[in-house]
């Protein structure tokens, strides 16, 4: 991020500076996205940033435990 901020505000004749960023999985290489997005908040650059799946995706929903609020019923009404 830092670096494409860097390069962005290189560009004087830009009238608008975006940096577009997606990602598929946890920040392992360097500074922590939020650490760095805060240093650069009055740089002048917009941050739009896209996370493409999780790293602990949640259960089937056939898989998870079923909550009962009610008893169940012996099929007689």
């Amino acid at each position: 991020m830092a670096e494409g901020v860097r390069r962005l505000t290189a560009q004087s004749d830009c009238w608008k500076r975006t940096l577009d960023i997606s990602g598929d999985g946890k920040s392992n290489l360097g500074p922590r996205p939020r650490t760095v997005r805060t240093q650069l908040e009055d740089s002048g650059v917009t941050i739009n940033a896209l996370v493409i799946g999780v790293d602990n995706p949640a259960p089937p929903t056939s898989a998870r435990p079923r909550s009962r609020s009610c008893p169940p019923t012996s099929g007689r009404r």
